[in-house]
């Protein structure tokens, strides 16, 4: 994948791309070091450390009832009985023979309770591990919901029983919304309504204007209709933008001024069309066609 990143991943080739991850992931290398590190072969119980299982030690498992049972109903060992042979043999070789019998005994009965604490210990030693593993919780039983389907499945829907348990079923579900809708009723009634006051017509706040603390002086020169599109330019004669804007490809806002002086309606481009760029509140601006008579 790494040297074709380009190549697309497809139904058909899924397959393929998958078995060859896991060949080369699954051979006798890596198999052979898995078990050595784990302690598998050759055997290591203290391969793994035992703080690696503390999270499986959280639960405990409670002794059930039947490893009780089992653990009574364990085979004892039978006595072997010697046989009895219609044979003359002399006093001292029976007592000889009745020694070597009962030391073979008790050699058999050690061997065989070895093997089986050898096989108990092999066969306990992943139940004893899992007992930690395998948790039994209490869980919390939910409320079974009943739904028609549960009453119905596997009756015969003509029969009598199964007709009164649909009756009983719609009789139980008919009962439930009539009691919710009682407990809305009553949690309504500690309720008190908020009346909430609509403005028709909202305006600008005067935040942030009055930051010396002084009182804030609104003149009405100052609330200036919007420029309308009929308005002309008096130097180049033309409405919103100047000819220099006119051929852009993105958006351009131009500033406008309106002239100071008393009886003069014109508005001009700034920056295109006069001198000044920028203009700042109570400042005097007069149109090029007024400043040119005032300088002459």
């Amino acid at each position: 994948m790494r040297q074709n990143c380009s190549q697309p991943i497809t139904r058909y080739n899924i397959c393929d791309l998958a078995c060859k991850g896991y060949l080369h992931a699954l051979s006798s290398s890596n198999l052979q070091s898995a078990f050595r590190k784990t302690g598998i072969y050759p055997y290591d119980p203290h391969m793994v450390e035992r703080s690696n299982f503390a999270p499986a030690q959280v639960f405990i498992q409670e002794d059930s009832a039947e490893e009780a049972c089992e653990t009574e109903d364990r085979e004892h060992v039978h006595e072997i009985e010697p046989i009895e042979k219609d044979i003359d043999v002399p006093v001292e070789e029976i007592e000889i023979n009745i020694n070597n019998v009962e030391e073979n005994e008790h050699a058999l009965t050690i061997n065989e309770t070895q093997e089986k604490t050898v096989s108990e210990k092999n066969d306990t030693f992943f139940e004893d591990r899992e007992k930690n593993i395998y948790i039994l919780k209490k869980k919390q039983r939910t409320k079974q919901r009943r739904y028609l389907s549960k009453v119905v499945s596997g009756n015969a829907i003509t029969e009598k029983e199964t007709i009164e348990k649909i009756k009983e079923h719609k009789e139980n579900v008919s009962r439930k919304p009539s009691q919710k809708s009682q407990k809305s009723k009553s949690n309504g009634k500690g309720k008190q309504l908020e009346t909430i006051t609509v403005v028709d017509e909202p305006f600008a706040g005067t935040s942030g204007l009055n930051l010396r603390g002084e009182p804030i002086s609104i003149d009405d020169s100052m609330d200036s209709d919007l420029i309308e599109d009929e308005e002309l330019c008096c130097v180049c004669k033309l409405t919103g933008l100047p000819q220099e804007l006119r051929n852009c490809n993105f958006i351009v806002f131009a500033n406008w001024r309106h002239c100071t002086l008393e009886n003069c309606g014109h508005w001009v481009h700034l920056k295109y069309c006069c001198d000044k760029t920028v203009l700042r509140r109570h400042d005097t601006f007069l149109c090029p066609c007024h400043s040119t008579s005032i300088e002459e």
